[in-house]
């Protein structure tokens, strides 16, 4: 079967539909706040649908994005002077890949919730507020009475634990 352009094979729609969350997340797990993910999000579809990307399936429509995303994740740092920590990027690609490439959605799911109930309670609780409540740090840590450089680092090692964690469970 030869390969078709996006227009020929899917409907455009559809496709943001099915990958728009998972974009937006993943540009929170590279530190977006959920604003900044909004907008990234919207750039990232914006410039799929202005490339020759030629669509090839869900891994390969999966992989493009997350390339996209990150490029104007970086490009959008570089904007900032590069005040945000970019230590942990390759990280979370290495967790994306596992989290879209070994398991079906609902395996991802599961054990995502298997993983988080690894967590203390005050790293899975800075989570929530985090990626649900779409809080900044400063009143993550004022929720849970730690300063704002605490609760980046409760982050970072939520984080870690987790990427670690779903490796595992993934099988990557």
């Amino acid at each position: 079967m030869g390969t078709m352009t996006l227009a020929e094979s899917a409907d455009i729609e559809s496709l943001m539909r099915s990958h728009q969350a998972d974009v937006w997340w993943y540009l929170r797990l590279l530190g977006c706040e959920p604003n900044e993910a909004d907008d990234l999000t919207q750039e990232t579809f914006i410039e799929l649908l202005r490339s020759h990307f030629v669509w090839q399936g869900d891994a390969e429509t999966i992989r493009f994005l997350r390339t996209v995303a990150r490029r104007r994740y970086s490009r959008w740092r570089e904007k900032l002077g590069a005040q945000r920590d970019m230590s942990d990027v390759d990280g979370v690609d290495v967790a994306w890949d596992a989290f879209n490439e070994n398991a079906t959605r609902t395996e991802q799911l599961i054990a995502l919730d298997r993983c988080l109930e690894t967590l203390d309670q005050r790293s899975r609780r800075a989570l929530v507020l985090q990626f649900d409540k779409g809080l900044e740090r400063e009143a993550i840590a004022k929720a849970l009475g730690v300063t704002a450089i605490n609760i980046k680092a409760i982050l970072q090692r939520a984080k870690a634990a987790l990427k670690e964690c779903m490796q595992r469970r993934i099988g990557t």
